[in-house]
């Protein structure tokens, strides 16, 4: 949290110098089919040798925020550059093992990037594209510490390809952005065991589609 309050410290500086540059804040939605992920939560599911009370469940879906800037050259084309952040929801199973007792094994998938990319906005609607560099990780939280550690992460480029629904009043401008999001490789994870100790290994592109929001702090 301190490292985003200082990210957006920085960023307010630098949008006071520039009447073209504004700051972009922003929610972010995407699906995505998670076929490795979810196969590997399945065989835990299977293998488990305790009573399952709540099995892990498919995942298809990440949350998060999307922070960077926006610098105009002209009134309908821009370039913008950032960060972004998408997670999960809790991915938990609860069962009961040999002695009657509740156990809790929590996850988290998280997919972080960076990007630069360009718009094209005419009136209120728009297109750009935008390269991502992504780090996509895997967590896991079995001791209920609240202290996720990282199984295992992979790094991937991808391309993003939007369409822009854009309001702008006098000092601040609204968008709603449907997306596409294209990976050029697939990702790997390849330090998972299995509950009998057998190493995995699971990958796949991470496609994905949704839909951000964001506002700026300028037109």
């Amino acid at each position: 949290m301190k490292k985003i309050l200082g990210f957006l410290f920085c960023l307010t500086a630098l949008t006071n110098g520039y009447g073209q540059l504004s700051i972009k804040v922003g929610y972010i939605g995407s699906y995505s089919k998670f076929d490795g992920v979810n196969q590997y939560f399945d065989q835990l599911n299977t293998a488990s040798d305790n009573e399952l009370i709540e099995p892990f469940t498919k995942q298809r879906f990440l949350n998060g925020l999307d922070l960077g800037l926006r610098y105009h050259f002209v009134d309908n084309f821009a370039l913008e550059a950032g960060w972004d952040l998408g997670q999960s929801g809790l991915i938990s199973q609860r069962a009961l093992n040999s002695t009657g007792t509740e156990v809790l094994d929590k996850w988290k998938l998280q997919n972080t990037s960076i990007y630069a990319g360009f718009l094209n906005q005419f009136g209120w609607i728009g297109y750009g594209a935008s390269f991502h560099r992504n780090t996509f990780s895997l967590s896991n939280d079995f001791s209920n510490s609240r202290k996720y550690k990282r199984i295992d992460e992979s790094n991937f480029w991808s391309t993003k390809i939007f369409i822009s629904i854009e309001h702008k009043s006098k000092h601040t401008a609204f968008a709603l952005r449907p997306f596409y999001n294209l990976a050029f490789k697939p990702y790997k994870f390849d330090k998972l065991v299995t509950p009998g100790g057998q190493p995995q290994s699971f990958g796949e592109k991470l496609n994905s589609f949704g839909i951000s929001m964001v506002i700026y702090n300028g037109k």
